[in-house]
């Protein structure tokens, strides 16, 4: 019966017949020596997976969580490499260390947009159950503007003049004084207003019934269906001043994102 892992394997000192000289070219000849090594393997694997289980658990969870990291260290240097901007108008967009924004000057068309140009993002329909989200400032967005975080399979512009939208997407749409959850797949778009504000982690996934969940602040916000979301999407924010003589902006924390597959 194995003793592990209850305690480490302590094998018995093995020896050859008098007159046995170990020769590794005698390939059909099983020596002490080759069952020796077989021995001190076991014993190096025993020890270094410790001697019960919960050190066996402790390790697999370490391990399980470097690579997670590994994951979330990728996608912050693919934001990091491939940013674009794009502006109209008075619109300008800024980049500091750890910081991006938009912003859409005091004048009525001022546009600004940021996105990672690479359309990497997807909210699958069945399967892993993808998500993705972000630390983000809104309290610079008020009155008659427009405004959006999320992801889309283009990258909007200013000829975007409202929150309706069916190009693939998921994201939250800032139009006049009130935010929305919003998913389209294409054909269709779905929209909830909900209540949001100031500074909080934006987290929007799929979960198992395929339904878009959005989470302010690990605060559900709202539930929406949508179909089959199988386009690729740029991760994007954008503010557009539809009419006002102040201006408004959108504030993302490292322009970075975390892309979650089965990590629920």
């Amino acid at each position: 019966m194995a003793s592990y892992p209850n305690s480490i394997f302590d094998p018995r000192t093995k020896e050859n017949k008098s007159g046995v000289v170990y020769d590794a070219a005698k390939k059909t000849v099983v020596f002490a020596e080759d069952l020796s090594k077989l021995d001190d393997e076991v014993v190096a694997v025993e020890e270094e997976l410790g001697e019960n289980l919960e050190n066996i658990k402790r390790r697999s969870f370490l391990f399980d969580m470097m690579a997670r990291a590994n994951l979330l260290i990728l996608d912050f240097l693919t934001t990091y490499d491939h940013i674009e901007t794009y502006t109209s108008g008075t619109g300008i967009y800024e980049q500091t260390y750890g910081l991006a924004n938009v912003k859409t000057g005091a004048t009525a068309g001022g546009f600004a947009r940021q996105n990672v140009d690479w359309a990497g993002i997807t909210i699958k329909t069945s399967g892993n159950q993808d998500g993705y989200g972000a630390l983000i400032y809104l309290g610079l967005l008020t009155g008659n503007k427009l405004g959006f975080w999320g992801s889309c399979s283009t990258k909007i512009t200013e000829t975007q003049s409202d929150k309706n939208l069916t190009a693939s997407h998921a994201g939250i749409f800032y139009e006049d004084g009130t935010w929305y959850a919003s998913v389209a797949d294409g054909t269709t778009q779905y929209t909830e207003e909900i209540s949001i504000s100031g500074t909080g982690f934006i987290e929007i996934k799929r979960n198992a019934a395929g339904e878009v969940e959005f989470y302010w602040n690990n605060v559900l916000k709202a539930t929406l269906t949508v179909g089959n979301f199988a386009d690729s999407t740029y991760l994007q924010m954008f503010v557009n001043n539809k009419s006002e003589d102040a201006d408004g902006r959108i504030y993302m924390y490292r322009f970075g994102y975390v892309q979650k597959r089965n990590l629920q």
